[in-house]
């Protein structure tokens, strides 16, 4: 058996951005989830910070595109 080692493919700045927008969309309808059980002012704030971070990503992503 030979011992192969691959280096991995480098990430690029897009790909990087898309898997941040992934991760901020997934915590976002985690905490929308949330929020129809318990309507705190904290989640609420939250959710806005979340939809804020999607903005700015989803905005990087249309100029480097």
């Amino acid at each position: 058996m030979e011992n192969s080692t691959q280096t991995p493919a480098p990430v690029t700045p897009v790909e990087l951005l898309k898997r941040q927008l992934s991760d901020w969309k997934t915590l976002r309808a985690e905490l929308l989830e949330q929020h129809q059980l318990d309507r705190s002012d904290e989640l609420a704030e939250q959710i806005t910070y979340c939809e804020d971070k999607i903005d700015s990503l989803t905005s990087e992503l249309r100029k480097l595109a």
